[in-house]
């Protein structure tokens, strides 16, 4: 499941924990550090990555 403008991983680590590969993009370094600290704490894999640019 990829999901554009994860923001805190909140719904990524929720399909993770069902065995859902989890796949996030953003462009907030802040959010993607939260999201991978929430991902730590639950014990779940979620795939993130930075994007750049504008998005429109």
């Amino acid at each position: 499941m990829l999901e554009v403008g994860c923001g805190r991983g909140l719904n990524l680590c929720k399909l993770a924990l069902r065995d859902y590969e989890a796949y996030g993009m953003d462009i907030s370094e802040e959010a993607l550090s939260i999201a991978a600290k929430l991902a730590k704490m639950a014990n779940c894999y979620v795939n993130l990555r930075k994007v750049e640019g504008v998005m429109n």
